[in-house]
């Protein structure tokens, strides 16, 4: 059995979707579908050329096949780009950056008069710097998930360009700061529910979505009671910008991994 035709097609389909980490899936299950359409065919007496057309008119289109691929919902399209690529690097910067400043907030509760206790004095300064780099960051996941950007992603990006307005005019307002970057987080990864292609583990979702809980609510809650709470107060910020830094690590492993689309889906997805 051959049908040139039909291998070219799935040739054809494999190379534009190499950008999609389960690429070899979808081929084959439009392998699977094209070569049981084309089996039917010439059972039917159709000849081997005309089988595979039948085949392939029933699939669609390949322009039609791969735009729907790239489809994130509501008329926008998700793929991969040299932005988005370059945001993971960013991503990845920042998710290092507050790993460090996690380890280093508890150094100065912990360890002070060591070097690792000092080392949160180097690292805080930075902190501004950090907030910008992780909201450029951010853009690069709601970027790739969905084009042109939805309400909730504009809605997180300000949030969190907010919050980095905070920190820059008082790095010292922690709470204020970070509520805002909590909520911007949260946001971005609500939005990872969607119809992404975007495919990241589900522990990076949840770092990003509730790295925050050990921080704000045990510094307001902890508070009410005892000073000995302090302890657990200070862990918890530590164990906070840690899992920040951890989930920012790996998606932006994730963007910087994957290959650019070579052609965009147009928008609305509808014209295709």
């Amino acid at each position: 059995m051959s049908a040139p035709s039909i291998d070219g097609y799935l040739s054809q389909l494999r190379e534009q979707l190499a950008w999609r980490g389960e690429v070899d899936d979808i081929v084959d299950e439009y392998g699977d579908h094209l070569w049981s359409a084309f089996e039917a065919a010439q059972a039917r007496g159709l000849s081997d050329a005309d089988a595979a057309q039948e085949a392939l008119d029933r699939v669609g289109p390949l322009d039609t096949v791969t735009h729907a691929l790239q489809d994130g919902g509501a008329d926008r399209y998700s793929l991969p780009s040299r932005g988005t690529r370059l945001a993971g690097i960013v991503a990845m910067i920042a998710g290092v950056g507050w790993s460090l400043v996690g380890l280093g907030w508890f150094g100065a509760y912990f360890r002070p008069g060591t070097w690792w206790g000092h080392f949160q004095a180097v690292l805080f300064p930075a902190l501004p710097g950090l907030m910008i780099l992780t909201v450029v960051g951010l853009a690069g996941v709601l970027f790739r998930v969905s084009r042109p950007l939805s309400a909730r992603a504009g809605v997180a990006l300000g949030i969190g360009g907010a919050g980095a307005l905070v920190g820059v005019a008082e790095v010292g307002a922690t709470p204020f700061w970070c509520g805002l970057l909590a909520v911007s987080t949260a946001l971005t990864a609500s939005a990872l529910r969607g119809r992404s292609t975007l495919r990241c583990p589900v522990g990076s979702r949840t770092l990003l979505a509730l790295w925050w809980a050990p921080t704000i609510p045990a510094h307001f809650l902890l508070q009410l009671w005892s000073d000995l709470n302090v302890v657990v107060i200070e862990a918890g910020w530590s164990i906070g910008f840690v899992s920040l830094g951890l989930g920012l690590t790996m998606f932006g492993r994730v963007l910087w991994g994957e290959r650019v689309a070579d052609r965009p889906a147009p928008t609305p997805l509808a014209a295709a």
